[in-house]
Parts: structure tokens; C-alpha cells; sequence
């Protein structure tokens, strides 16, 4: 069963011309504060990385306990977002 009785050329050629142009005007909107190339790019990197992690946590859901801290306190890896902190 095929939800799209369509080409995907015929697909394609019906969603290009929407997505360039919401590619543009977001481009237009956000020109003095980003550059919306390089922000697809890097969604896209992460997509790619992201989608062997979800497949894995959707398969087996019980394989790997999320790390978990209390409220206020750290995981306790040894690492510090804190620009001040120091390594002993």
C-alpha cells in the first residue's frame, strides 16, 4: 500500500519549489543574525548521528539506564561546564 499514489518526480517537482522557498524567506528573515545554510548543515550532521541512537533506544528500551543526577549536583564524570571550575 502506498500512501503517495505519485512519481517522485512528480513529487519532487511539487515540494522543491516550497522548500526553496521557505529555505529563502527564512534565509531573508534571519539575514543580520545567522546564516541559514550552515544551520541545515549542522541539523543534518546531527540527524545522521542521532538516528542509530534512537533506533537502538526505540529496539531496546531497557539496554541502557539514562544517567541520572540530583538536583544541583553533577554526574560525577570528572568533567565541568564551569568556566571557574578546576581539575584536581
Amino acid at each position: 500500500m502506498n500512501p503517495i499514489s505519485a512519481s517522485p518526480l512528480a513529487v519532487a517537482s511539487y515540494a522543491l519549489p516550497h522548500i526553496i522557498h521557505a529555505i529563502a524567506t527564512k534565509s531573508r528573515l534571519g539575514r543580520n543574525n545567522r546564516h541559514s545554510f550552515w544551520s541545515a548543515i549542522q541539523e543534518t550532521a546531527l540527524a545522521l548521528f542521532l538516528v542509530r541512537v534512537t533506533i537502538v533506544s526505540l529496539l531496546f528500551p531497557r539496554r541502557r539506564k539514562p544517567e541520572m543526577a540530583t538536583k544541583g549536583s553533577g554526574v560525577g564524570n570528572g568533567f565541568s561546564t564551569s568556566p571557574r571550575s578546576t581539575r584536581t
